[in-house]
Parts: structure tokens; C-alpha cells; sequence
């Protein structure tokens, strides 16, 4: 899901159980940028692609582990559809 220069992924797998990752392009390394400005794009994300924002449910996965509750509050933030919020309330798969 794109809304502006800010890409949301988010589902549910079996090892990551339900997850949201968010990728601002502001904030990924540019070929234009100075140094200076490419070294803050690395300390927001090491790899300087703009990922800022990762959460999962499960024992593994990317970024930071949450309940499922904290999931959906950021899922909310980010404007992800009513009907996909409601399946990671009630604990429904994708």
C-alpha cells in the first residue's frame, strides 16, 4: 500500500506472525545526497533504504516484537483498511 512517498506493508505469515513494516523514500540514500545527509539515512536505517518502522507478533521477525494491540494501533496510524485491522483483532489470518 502506497500513500505518498511512504510504502506500508503488513500481513500475517507463520513465522512473523501478524507484521507492519513502513518505508519512507525520504528517507533512503540518494546518488544527489551529501554525504552528511546519507550518513542520517544510514543511522534511520543501516542499509539507507528508507525502512524506519518494523513491528511483528511473532518470535521472530523483523524490528521490534509487539502485541497484537500495539500492532493495531499503528496499523490505524498508518491507515490500513478497517476490515484487515479487524482480522488482526480477532486473531484471523490474511
Amino acid at each position: 500500500m502506497k500513500q505518498g512517498a511512504i510504502e506500508i506493508a503488513y500481513g500475517w505469515d507463520p513465522v512473523t506472525g501478524y507484521f507492519l513494516s513502513v518505508i519512507d523514500q525520504r528517507l533512503a540514500w540518494s546518488a544527489n545526497g551529501s554525504d552528511a545527509v546519507n550518513d542520517v539515512t544510514e543511522k534511520v536505517n543501516p542499509d539507507g533504504g528508507g525502512g524506519y518502522f518494523d513491528l511483528h507478533t511473532a518470535a521472530i521477525g523483523f524490528g521490534h516484537k509487539v502485541d497484537r494491540s500495539t500492532l493495531v494501533y499503528f496499523l490505524e496510524k498508518y491507515g490500513v483498511p478497517a476490515v484487515d485491522v479487524g482480522k488482526v483483532r480477532k486473531g484471523q489470518e490474511f
